[in-house]
């Protein structure tokens, strides 16, 4: 059963809420939605997809209005996401993927290091747990070139951690953050406010649109 909302001008806040009068992050949007008891971990939910969401939503921090204009096209698509174990395990290689493939070299090319960025977009696609090991590797170096720069060292615990569902995508997630932080305070002019967000949801619209492909990926029902 799914509940009726306006998703249209529904505004999605920061953090965890007690009750819906206190306000709604993206997750426990989902769980009304699906008739769910109040939540910010719906069952309905992959725990993959329920982790980078979280992460991803608090990282807009008091930017309600971008918050909610980013996730409003794509809260439903999150609904019925929860699926097999093989699949879980994709969307988690997937996550870890983003952080090291998409999140550190957009941290990177903020403070000027384009051709450590390159080196991270380079790495072989994250499919598994070898090439998560390989990838891991890669970012510790350029981690310690670009003086641990927050994003690449998200990324290393991204694939470090690819075989824990929850924690690959935590840090995935995380390393979005620091990338919009690094972008934010690279590209940052005059109107400092104004100039930190529209760096920040140029950012974190690269990850909802991983979110999406999460979200997108098929496989077995969960048992």
């Amino acid at each position: 059963m799914t509940t009726a909302i306006d998703i249209d001008h529904l505004v999605i806040k920061h953090g965890k809420h007690e009750h819906p009068e206190a306000g709604a992050c993206v997750m426990e949007v989902v769980s009304m939605l699906a008739g769910e008891p109040w939540s910010d971990n719906p069952q309905c939910v992959d725990p993959v997809i329920a982790a980078f969401a979280r992460r991803l939503n608090d990282a807009f921090g008091d930017d309600d209005e971008g918050r909610s204009a980013a996730f409003r096209p794509i809260v439903r698509k999150l609904m019925g996401t929860r699926g097999s174990q093989a699949l879980m395990r994709r969307r988690m290689f997937a996550a870890a993927d983003a952080a090291v493939r998409v999140f550190a070299p957009l941290a990177l090319d903020a403070r000027k290091q384009p051709k450590l960025a390159q080196q991270l977009r380079d790495v072989p696609e994250i499919t598994n747990k070898a090439t998560a090991i390989r990838a891991r590797d890669i970012v510790r170096e350029v981690r310690a070139a670009a003086h641990a720069a927050h994003a690449a060292a998200h990324a290393a615990h991204a694939a470090a951690y690819a075989a824990d569902a929850a924690h690959a995508a935590a840090h995935a997630a995380h390393a979005a953050h620091a990338a919009a932080d690094a972008y934010a305070d690279a590209y940052a002019d005059a109107d400092r406010l104004a100039a930190h967000r529209a760096a920040r949801r140029e950012v974190l619209a690269h990850g909802i649109t991983v979110l999406e492909k999460l979200c997108a990926m098929k496989g077995g029902k969960a048992a």
